[in-house]
Protein backbone atom coordinates (compact mmCIF):
# COMPACT_ATOMS: atom_id res chain seq x y z
CA UNK A 1 0.00 0.00 0.00
CA UNK A 2 2.87 2.37 0.75
CA UNK A 3 4.43 1.68 -2.65
CA UNK A 4 1.04 2.11 -4.35
CA UNK A 5 0.36 5.44 -2.67
CA UNK A 6 3.91 6.64 -3.32
CA UNK A 7 3.32 6.02 -7.02
CA UNK A 8 -0.28 7.23 -7.42
CA UNK A 9 -1.00 9.51 -4.46
CA UNK A 10 -2.36 9.11 -0.95
CA UNK A 11 -6.02 9.98 -1.51
CA UNK A 12 -8.80 7.72 -0.26
CA UNK A 13 -9.83 6.99 -3.85
CA UNK A 14 -6.33 5.77 -4.70
CA UNK A 15 -6.11 3.69 -1.50
CA UNK A 16 -9.35 1.87 -2.36
CA UNK A 17 -8.07 0.54 -5.68
CA UNK A 18 -5.93 -2.40 -4.38
CA UNK A 19 -8.62 -3.90 -2.09
CA UNK A 20 -11.20 -3.55 -4.86
CA UNK A 21 -8.87 -5.31 -7.33
CA UNK A 22 -8.12 -8.09 -4.83
CA UNK A 23 -11.82 -8.57 -4.16
CA UNK A 24 -12.64 -8.65 -7.88
CA UNK A 25 -9.82 -11.13 -8.54
CA UNK A 26 -11.40 -13.62 -6.14
CA UNK A 27 -14.32 -14.14 -8.53
CA UNK A 28 -12.32 -15.54 -11.49
CA UNK A 29 -10.08 -17.48 -9.09
CA UNK A 30 -13.14 -19.18 -7.57
CA UNK A 31 -14.35 -20.00 -11.09
CA UNK A 32 -10.95 -21.44 -12.02
CA UNK A 33 -10.64 -23.57 -8.88
CA UNK A 34 -14.20 -24.89 -9.19
CA UNK A 35 -13.76 -25.69 -12.88
CA UNK A 36 -10.28 -27.18 -12.47
CA UNK A 37 -11.18 -29.61 -9.72
CA UNK A 38 -14.85 -30.27 -10.51
CA UNK A 39 -16.67 -28.91 -13.58
CA UNK A 40 -17.83 -25.69 -15.25
CA UNK A 41 -21.13 -25.62 -13.37
CA UNK A 42 -19.33 -25.81 -10.04
CA UNK A 43 -16.99 -23.04 -11.15
CA UNK A 44 -19.88 -20.78 -12.15
CA UNK A 45 -21.72 -21.41 -8.87
CA UNK A 46 -18.58 -20.70 -6.87
CA UNK A 47 -17.92 -17.47 -8.78
CA UNK A 48 -21.54 -16.35 -8.29
CA UNK A 49 -21.46 -17.04 -4.54
CA UNK A 50 -18.22 -15.08 -4.20
CA UNK A 51 -19.55 -12.17 -6.27
CA UNK A 52 -22.75 -11.96 -4.17
CA UNK A 53 -21.23 -12.56 -0.72
CA UNK A 54 -22.08 -9.58 1.54
CA UNK A 55 -18.93 -9.71 3.73
CA UNK A 56 -16.62 -10.17 0.74
CA UNK A 57 -18.22 -7.15 -0.94
CA UNK A 58 -17.84 -5.17 2.29
CA UNK A 59 -14.18 -6.15 2.68
CA UNK A 60 -13.46 -5.12 -0.92
CA UNK A 61 -14.59 -1.59 -0.07
CA UNK A 62 -12.32 -1.21 2.96
CA UNK A 63 -8.68 -0.09 2.97
CA UNK A 64 -7.66 -3.14 4.95
CA UNK A 65 -6.03 -6.50 4.07
CA UNK A 66 -9.37 -8.31 4.33
CA UNK A 67 -9.95 -8.63 0.57
CA UNK A 68 -6.43 -9.95 0.01
CA UNK A 69 -6.76 -12.62 2.70
CA UNK A 70 -9.51 -14.81 1.10
CA UNK A 71 -7.71 -14.52 -2.24
CA UNK A 72 -4.53 -15.94 -0.68
CA UNK A 73 -6.43 -18.57 1.32
CA UNK A 74 -8.08 -19.98 -1.81
CA UNK A 75 -4.88 -19.71 -3.82
CA UNK A 76 -2.99 -21.56 -1.07
CA UNK A 77 -5.52 -24.42 -1.05
CA UNK A 78 -5.41 -24.60 -4.85
CA UNK A 79 -1.61 -24.69 -4.83
CA UNK A 80 -1.66 -27.43 -2.19
CA UNK A 81 -3.92 -29.54 -4.39
CA UNK A 82 -1.63 -28.99 -7.38
CA UNK A 83 1.37 -30.00 -5.30
CA UNK A 84 -0.36 -33.17 -4.18
CA UNK A 85 -1.49 -33.92 -7.72
CA UNK A 86 1.76 -33.49 -9.64
CA UNK A 87 4.47 -32.76 -7.09
CA UNK A 88 7.50 -30.86 -8.30
CA UNK A 89 9.65 -28.21 -6.73
CA UNK A 90 7.94 -25.36 -8.58
CA UNK A 91 4.45 -26.31 -7.39
CA UNK A 92 5.50 -26.83 -3.79
CA UNK A 93 7.47 -23.56 -3.89
CA UNK A 94 4.34 -21.78 -5.13
CA UNK A 95 2.34 -23.29 -2.27
CA UNK A 96 4.98 -22.25 0.25
CA UNK A 97 5.12 -18.67 -1.09
CA UNK A 98 1.32 -18.28 -1.15
CA UNK A 99 0.95 -19.76 2.33
CA UNK A 100 3.65 -17.51 3.74
CA UNK A 101 1.98 -14.48 2.15
CA UNK A 102 -1.33 -15.62 3.66
CA UNK A 103 0.19 -15.93 7.14
CA UNK A 104 1.87 -12.53 6.88
CA UNK A 105 -1.36 -10.89 5.71
CA UNK A 106 -3.26 -11.74 8.88
CA UNK A 107 -2.26 -13.52 12.09
CA UNK A 108 -5.46 -15.56 12.20
CA UNK A 109 -4.50 -17.20 8.90
CA UNK A 110 -2.64 -19.70 11.08
CA UNK A 111 -6.05 -21.30 11.61
CA UNK A 112 -6.32 -21.86 7.85
CA UNK A 113 -2.84 -23.39 7.62
CA UNK A 114 -3.57 -25.62 10.62
CA UNK A 115 -6.87 -26.69 9.02
CA UNK A 116 -5.02 -27.63 5.84
CA UNK A 117 -2.67 -29.78 7.90
CA UNK A 118 -5.60 -31.47 9.70
CA UNK A 119 -7.45 -32.29 6.46
CA UNK A 120 -4.36 -33.63 4.70
CA UNK A 121 -3.33 -35.66 7.76
CA UNK A 122 -6.83 -37.14 8.04
CA UNK A 123 -6.96 -38.19 4.38
CA UNK A 124 -6.63 -42.00 3.89
CA UNK A 125 -3.23 -42.17 2.17
CA UNK A 126 -2.98 -45.95 2.35
CA UNK A 127 -1.52 -47.27 -0.86
CA UNK A 128 -0.94 -43.79 -2.28
CA UNK A 129 2.67 -42.95 -2.98
CA UNK A 130 2.25 -39.21 -2.61
CA UNK A 131 1.21 -39.51 1.05
CA UNK A 132 4.74 -39.57 2.51
CA UNK A 133 5.81 -36.88 0.04
CA UNK A 134 3.03 -34.60 1.26
CA UNK A 135 4.09 -35.25 4.84
CA UNK A 136 7.69 -34.33 4.04
CA UNK A 137 7.27 -31.43 1.62
CA UNK A 138 3.74 -30.21 2.07
CA UNK A 139 2.36 -27.69 4.50
CA UNK A 140 5.30 -25.33 3.92
CA UNK A 141 7.25 -26.70 6.86
CA UNK A 142 10.71 -25.31 7.36
CA UNK A 143 10.45 -22.87 4.46
CA UNK A 144 7.35 -21.20 5.92
CA UNK A 145 8.93 -21.10 9.38
CA UNK A 146 12.11 -19.54 7.99
CA UNK A 147 10.19 -16.93 6.01
CA UNK A 148 7.97 -16.10 8.97
CA UNK A 149 10.82 -15.84 11.50
CA UNK A 150 11.30 -12.08 11.09
CA UNK A 151 7.63 -11.47 11.92
CA UNK A 152 7.49 -13.84 14.91
CA UNK A 153 8.31 -11.16 17.56
CA UNK A 154 5.51 -8.96 16.21
CA UNK A 155 3.15 -11.94 16.16
CA UNK A 156 3.89 -12.79 19.79
CA UNK A 157 3.43 -9.16 20.84
CA UNK A 158 0.16 -8.80 18.96
CA UNK A 159 -1.10 -12.11 20.33
CA UNK A 160 -0.87 -10.65 23.82
CA UNK A 161 -1.82 -7.02 23.23
CA UNK A 162 -3.64 -6.49 19.94
CA UNK A 163 -6.86 -7.72 18.39
CA UNK A 164 -10.11 -7.76 20.32
CA UNK A 165 -8.66 -8.72 23.64
CA UNK A 166 -8.60 -11.90 25.65
CA UNK A 167 -12.00 -11.51 27.20
CA UNK A 168 -13.60 -13.49 24.45
CA UNK A 169 -17.33 -13.80 23.92
CA UNK A 170 -20.07 -16.43 24.15
CA UNK A 171 -19.54 -19.18 21.57
CA UNK A 172 -22.87 -19.72 19.96
CA UNK A 173 -24.21 -16.14 19.77
CA UNK A 174 -20.96 -15.08 18.08
CA UNK A 175 -21.02 -18.11 15.78
CA UNK A 176 -24.64 -17.30 14.89
CA UNK A 177 -23.72 -13.69 14.10
CA UNK A 178 -20.86 -14.91 11.94
CA UNK A 179 -23.16 -17.27 10.03
CA UNK A 180 -25.73 -14.51 9.56
CA UNK A 181 -23.12 -12.11 8.19
CA UNK A 182 -21.52 -14.73 5.95
CA UNK A 183 -24.69 -15.93 4.22
CA UNK A 184 -26.42 -12.56 4.28
CA UNK A 185 -29.71 -13.78 5.74
CA UNK A 186 -31.28 -13.64 9.20
CA UNK A 187 -29.74 -16.14 11.58
CA UNK A 188 -32.46 -18.80 11.45
CA UNK A 189 -32.74 -18.61 7.66
CA UNK A 190 -28.96 -18.73 7.30
CA UNK A 191 -28.82 -21.90 9.43
CA UNK A 192 -31.55 -23.50 7.28
CA UNK A 193 -29.74 -22.58 4.06
CA UNK A 194 -26.43 -23.92 5.36
CA UNK A 195 -28.02 -27.15 6.57
CA UNK A 196 -29.74 -27.55 3.21
CA UNK A 197 -26.50 -27.08 1.28
CA UNK A 198 -24.62 -29.56 3.46
CA UNK A 199 -27.49 -32.04 3.29
CA UNK A 200 -27.73 -31.79 -0.50
CA UNK A 201 -24.00 -32.35 -0.82
CA UNK A 202 -24.09 -35.40 1.47
CA UNK A 203 -27.12 -36.85 -0.33
CA UNK A 204 -25.39 -36.53 -3.67
CA UNK A 205 -22.29 -38.21 -2.27
CA UNK A 206 -24.38 -41.11 -0.96
CA UNK A 207 -26.25 -41.53 -4.23
CA UNK A 208 -23.14 -41.44 -6.37
CA UNK A 209 -21.29 -43.77 -4.00
CA UNK A 210 -18.12 -43.06 -2.11
CA UNK A 211 -15.63 -41.77 -4.61
CA UNK A 212 -12.38 -43.65 -4.36
CA UNK A 213 -9.12 -41.79 -4.51
CA UNK A 214 -7.60 -43.07 -7.76
CA UNK A 215 -4.49 -40.92 -7.60
CA UNK A 216 -3.71 -37.42 -6.35
CA UNK A 217 -5.93 -35.80 -9.01
CA UNK A 218 -9.17 -37.24 -7.57
CA UNK A 219 -12.09 -35.04 -6.69
CA UNK A 220 -12.29 -36.56 -3.24
CA UNK A 221 -9.30 -34.74 -1.80
CA UNK A 222 -10.29 -31.48 -3.52
CA UNK A 223 -13.80 -31.65 -2.03
CA UNK A 224 -12.44 -32.61 1.39
CA UNK A 225 -9.89 -29.78 1.37
CA UNK A 226 -12.14 -27.03 0.02
CA UNK A 227 -14.96 -27.96 2.41
CA UNK A 228 -12.89 -29.19 5.33
CA UNK A 229 -10.46 -26.28 5.62
CA UNK A 230 -13.07 -23.57 6.28
CA UNK A 231 -15.05 -25.96 8.48
CA UNK A 232 -12.05 -26.90 10.64
CA UNK A 233 -10.83 -23.28 10.81
CA UNK A 234 -14.29 -22.08 11.87
CA UNK A 235 -14.55 -24.84 14.47
CA UNK A 236 -11.17 -23.80 15.88
CA UNK A 237 -12.27 -20.15 15.99
CA UNK A 238 -15.46 -21.12 17.85
CA UNK A 239 -13.46 -23.27 20.28
CA UNK A 240 -11.14 -20.33 21.02
CA UNK A 241 -13.92 -17.78 21.51
CA UNK A 242 -13.85 -17.80 25.32
CA UNK A 243 -10.18 -16.77 25.22
CA UNK A 244 -9.84 -14.68 22.05
CA UNK A 245 -12.73 -13.21 20.11
CA UNK A 246 -11.86 -14.41 16.62
CA UNK A 247 -15.35 -13.74 15.27
CA UNK A 248 -15.71 -10.17 16.52
CA UNK A 249 -15.97 -8.77 12.99
CA UNK A 250 -19.27 -10.60 12.58
CA UNK A 251 -20.84 -8.02 14.90
CA UNK A 252 -20.42 -5.22 12.38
Amino acid sequence: MRAWQAAFGDSERVALVPPILFGAALVPLAWHVGTRWFDRRTGLIAAALVALSPPLILFSAAVRPYSLLPLLCLASCHALLRGVQNGGRVRWSAYTALTLAMLLTHNWAWLVWAAQAVVVAAWPWRGVRSGPRVARRGMGGAAVAAGYAFWLPAFLHQAGHAGHGRGGSPRWPSAGSFLEATIGLPRAAAAIVLAGLVGAWMLRRVRSGAERFAGPAGRGLAASLLIGVPAVALAAAIALLPKTNLLQNAVW
